[in-house]
């Protein structure tokens, strides 16, 4: 990284007008699998048998939810939920391999929105003098205030251009 720095610093001293920026991962759910595995439409589908997810507070999910895998291309309803388990049936299939993204509401919503991960990237971000933070999955005013609260503890100016990603 150290060198591309460097190389766009050689070009901003020769007048070209370069911005850099980072995108911070945001709090995401991923698949976990060994293997990929066919959905097939109406079939049923356990999450945390047949494949594992990175986020397995269910508390909150209901019968009837939506599970949307890989950018909602995988569409599952949950239709009951049994110990750390949800049984869904496949309304829309297809290919879900590892670390395929996914997104329910009622999972999604539980999420801490900065991890450990994102404040090192911020401040790594800041140390590097990038010119833009891209995070990802911002949901409420809150989120950006985080990451302003951060970049104002580090005496810097680093701007924030959000990714809306979700509904919420």
């Amino acid at each position: 990284i150290e060198s591309i720095l460097q190389e766009i610093k050689l070009l901003k001293e020769e007048g070209y007008n370069i911005l850099s920026y980072m995108d911070l991962e945001g709090a995401e759910v991923r698949v976990i699998t060994q293997r990929a595995l066919e959905l097939i439409e109406q079939e049923t589908v356990i999450i945390g048998e047949d494949f594992n997810i990175t986020y397995t507070n269910f508390s909150k999910v209901k019968i009837g939810d939506r599970v949307f895998i890989n950018d909602g291309q995988i569409v599952l309803e949950v239709n009951k939920l049994f110990e750390n388990k949800l049984i869904c049936i496949v309304d829309d299939g297809g290919l879900v391999k590892n670390g395929h993204g996914v997104y329910s509401e009622n999972i999604n919503s539980q999420l801490i929105f900065l991890s450990a991960k994102d404040i090192f990237n911020i401040k790594t971000a800041i140390k590097l003098k990038i010119d833009y933070l891209i995070p990802s999955f911002i949901k409420t005013r809150s989120d950006i205030k985080s990451i302003k609260n951060i970049i104002e503890e580090n005496n810097s100016n680093i701007k924030i251009i959000a990714k809306i990603e979700t509904k919420e």
